[in-house]
């Protein structure tokens, strides 16, 4: 059913040791203008796996914001995959921001497909004592001024493997950034591969 300007707010606060499964999963089908805001924000000895997925199609100007915040020795899986299919001008914002004593695994894939102008921010910030293994996938096909900005930002020991695979095809002025930022103390494996057809 079309449902447009659909607006869904989805706001989870925890704190103080927390063991907890958080699986938020949007699926926005045939509704324009729907907008989507999934907040969770964790804190203090946290034993976690969340796993994210969102589906936008034939939505124009869709708009998803996931913001994920973790803080203070925490055990984590947190995976973020973004579907964008027929849905002009939709807009993915995924952020995950986790600190102090974290062991994790970040997976996250973004597919574009004939959704022209669609924007995919992806925004991984990481600092202090980490183990991590982090998966940046991005497909973009045959969509025009798609814009997907996947930013890694590591910080003080850690051990890290991070492949970033780009594919682009048949998409006019598409615009992909991948930044991986690591600093202090690092053991890490850095693969990045682009290809635009």
């Amino acid at each position: 059913m079309a449902s447009d300007n659909a607006r869904v707010l989805f706001d989870l606060e925890q704190n103080d040791d927390t063991n907890q499964t958080d699986n938020s999963n949007v699926l926005v089908t045939d509704s324009d203008d729907a907008d989507v805001d999934t907040d969770v924000d964790q804190e203090s000895e946290v034993d976690q796996d969340d796993d994210t997925t969102v589906d936008i199609t034939d939505s124009d100007d869709a708009d998803v914001d996931i913001d994920d915040d973790q803080d203070a020795d925490t055990d984590q899986f947190s995976g973020s995959s973004v579907d964008i299919d027929d849905s002009d001008d939709a807009d993915v914002d995924v952020d995950h921001d986790q600190d102090n004593d974290i062991e994790q695994e970040i997976d996250n894939d973004v597919d574009i497909t004939d959704s022209d102008d669609a924007d995919v921010d992806l925004d991984t910030d990481q600092t202090v004592d980490n183990d991590q293994d982090a998966v940046s996938m991005v497909e973009v096909d045959d969509s025009d001024d798609a814009d997907v900005d996947s930013d890694i930002e590591q910080d003080t020991d850690t051990d890290q493997d991070t492949d970033t695979d780009v594919d682009i095809d048949d998409s006019e002025d598409a615009d992909v950034d991948v930044t991986i930022d690591q600093s202090a103390d690092t053991d890490q494996t850095g693969t990045v591969d682009i290809d635009i057809n």
